[in-house]
């Protein structure tokens, strides 16, 4: 026969059991990963510009939408602008740099990390640019036009 008493005390020799052998709880997936910092926007070989932005100048003015591999300048005489293709790549010194050709002019625009002003607005920019086209070079700002 089953008393309160016996079945208390199995009650509490599981518990005592299941206590003895309890497991430590998994590491975390980032355990004993460095904290990552804060002020480094990309990891080391990851790009820290976006694939689709809009950079642009004042006096003159310019701008240009790149996105997918395409380049589209503009200015306010052409506003519809032309799109070439560009070679993309991220120099050693953490510079964008995208290339092509325009009307047999060569095209280099470099984009830097570091904050812009357009001179013309109160709005900042995270990048900033420079537009190489054929002899002469613009100077502006840029940003990302994606989400």
């Amino acid at each position: 026969m089953i008393t309160t008493k016996s079945l208390l005390a199995a009650s509490l020799a599981v518990v005592l059991v299941a206590c003895g052998t309890e497991q430590a709880p998994a590491p975390s997936p980032t355990e004993g990963m460095a904290t990552p910092d804060p002020t480094q926007t990309a990891l080391p070989g990851e790009s820290r510009f976006p694939q689709s932005f809009r950079a642009l100048g004042t006096e003159p003015f310019w701008a240009i939408h790149v996105s997918e591999g395409k380049l589209r300048y503009m200015t306010p005489e052409d506003q519809e602008g032309r799109q070439i293709d560009v070679i993309r790549e991220q120099t050693e010194s953490n510079e964008l740099a995208l290339s092509g050709e325009l009307d047999g002019d060569d095209l280099m625009l470099s984009v830097t990390q570091e904050p812009c002003s357009d001179g013309m607005s109160d709005r900042s920019y995270p990048f900033a640019s420079t537009l190489r086209l054929g002899t002469e070079t613009f100077h502006g700002c840029a940003r990302p036009t994606e989400p």
